[in-house]
């Protein structure tokens, strides 16, 4: 690779951003090497001076590398995710449908009044599907899940119709007490 003198034109207390500085000059095409990177997890907590890693380029190299990298990195244009629409193919697919169903119905029994309705919204799409689109050899692979999932949303929802209605007479038992009503 290297068999010029090499200079450190870096030292990083983090791997990542020194990996990051190495890979900035490797896709400017400057041959960048890095040392000290295993060690820093073995001497982590001990004197910072110690934990460091080096980022090493010819010396011929040093002045160019050392102005790519105070430059701010490139901006990459991050392309935005298409939201779910009745055109998305995982909208309407009874898998994703009754996966998500289920894990939503189980959540929902460890924390009460939030997943339910959206575990019952997703029951209702996939049950609402086409024919079509549930083949059978597919309904009876999910038959299983849909009735565990079925059950824990029932459960859930009933912990919560009587949660509802406990709330409701201890807050009308309270207000007749404050009132002085018997």
């Amino acid at each position: 690779m290297m068999t010029e003198e090499l200079v450190t034109i870096g030292r990083y207390a983090d791997p990542v951003d020194a990996r990051l500085a190495f890979n900035r000059l490797e896709e400017e095409g400057i041959e960048a090497r890095l040392s000290g990177e295993e060690s820093v997890g073995v001497l982590v907590g001990l004197s910072p001076s110690l934990a460091l890693v080096e980022l090493n380029v010819r010396a011929a190299d040093a002045e160019r590398a050392l102005d790519i990298l105070n430059q701010p990195p490139p901006r990459e244009e991050i392309p935005e995710a298409e939201p779910e629409t009745e055109d998305t193919p995982l909208a309407d697919d009874p898998r994703t449908l009754v996966t998500r169903a289920h894990r939503a119905a189980l959540l929902g029994l460890i924390v009460p009044l939030l997943l339910e309705p959206y575990a019952t919204y997703l029951l209702l799409r996939y049950l609402l599907l086409p024919e079509s689109k549930v083949p059978p050899e597919l309904d009876q692979e999910l038959s299983g899940k849909l009735t565990l999932t079925i059950a824990a949303n029932v459960l859930g929802l009933l912990r919560d119709v009587v949660a509802v209605l406990l709330l409701g007479y201890f807050l009308l038992q309270l207000g007749k007490l404050l009132l002085g009503i018997a």
